[in-house]
């Protein structure tokens, strides 16, 4: 019964695999000019990857996904924050190292299970 909490369906691996990375790239693209709407689409695919990890983090039962909520709430497209230019850069490189990693983490126990 416990390791069925822990099952992860494939195709909600693929899809946070494929928001996570897309997220961050477009995360790391933006340490150069862009137009606003860039910025917009780069709200709302970080924050649906800050929040699929979270909720990728409940299914597994990883405990410290949550602490991805602050990047959701970072990027929040409803009610943007606003920080200077060189604030964002930094913002923008750090949440991208943290989402990936947080992926690689939730990947890693099921690459290396068993079969």
């Amino acid at each position: 019964m416990g390791n069925e909490k822990k099952k992860v369906d494939p195709v909600l691996r693929v899809a946070t695999i494929v928001v996570v990375l897309a997220a961050a790239g477009i995360l790391i693209g933006a340490l150069y000019k862009h137009p606003y709407y860039y910025y917009t689409v780069l709200r709302w695919l970080a924050c649906s990857a800050a929040v699929v990890l979270v909720w990728r983090g409940a299914v597994q039962g990883i405990k410290w996904a949550w602490t991805l909520v602050p990047v959701a709430i970072l990027f929040n497209p409803v009610a943007p924050m606003h920080f200077s230019r060189d604030t964002w850069r930094t913002l923008d490189i750090m949440s991208a190292v943290v989402i990936v990693l947080a992926l690689i983490f939730m990947e890693t126990p099921i690459l290396l299970r068993k079969r």
